[in-house]
């Protein structure tokens, strides 16, 4: 992907082991899905923002995961995060992704390493990030390792995300009558399928965004 922009992760306490990651019918080999998906993906020169506690900060798959992120050309930053198993913890999460997220900036989110029930957080983040910071969500990932064979995919999450967004848009239209939240959907959709498809889409006919 040209440009840069902001990669989402988090890590564990012990060290991982060399794993088969398989997206896109791409193969490549690391202990880390999202350092898979960097290479897949052609992310050197994006910034990488590890969300980890302090303990996991500290431990030795912190220090693996930020030698393999920069053999790919990432620059790391740990993101200190509490366990999240209170409500009060659970928002200081979702304030501290929101803080280390550059407004209007590219951002993919990896799961992969996360607390089980850290994505639901992440995700709830994110929807902020999008309604209030303009940030562009190019992806959300989660590397299925336990998945049968050599193999392990990297399974694409993003339509998942995007779906609640519709469903938000529409709720809005429903009770206020207003458009704006789904054009501003639209105009999204349309800009990513300009991208996948070297610029052109089924949306181009229209000449200009539609208005925000």
């Amino acid at each position: 992907m040209e440009g840069g922009g902001t990669l989402l992760c988090s890590v564990g306490l012990s060290a991982y082991r060399d794993t088969s990651w398989e997206l896109d019918r791409r193969v490549t080999g690391t202990p880390f899905a999202v350092v898979a998906l960097a290479r897949i993906r052609k992310l050197a020169g994006w910034h990488v923002k590890v969300l980890a506690t302090q303990e996991a900060r500290g431990g030795e798959g912190y220090g693996q995961l930020q030698a393999a992120l920069g053999s790919v050309g990432l620059s790391v930053e740990p993101v200190i995060i509490p366990t999240g198993t209170t409500r009060e913890e659970i928002f200081q999460i979702v304030e501290k992704v929101i803080d280390c997220v550059p407004p209007r900036s590219r951002v993919i989110l990896d799961i992969t390493q996360a607390l089980r029930h850290l994505p639901f957080t992440l995700f709830t983040a994110l929807v902020y990030l999008t309604v209030y910071s303009g940030i562009e969500l190019e992806g959300v990932y989660s590397g299925a390792f336990e998945a049968p064979g050599e193999h392990k995919p990297i399974v694409d999450l993003t339509s998942l995300f995007e779906l609640s967004s519709w469903f938000h848009a529409l709720q809005s239209v429903q009770d206020t009558g207003s458009v704006k939240a789904a054009l501003r959907m639209f105009n999204l959709e349309n800009s990513r399928l300009g991208r996948e498809r070297g610029g052109e889409n089924p949306l181009s006919k229209f000449k200009r965004p539609l208005p925000s």
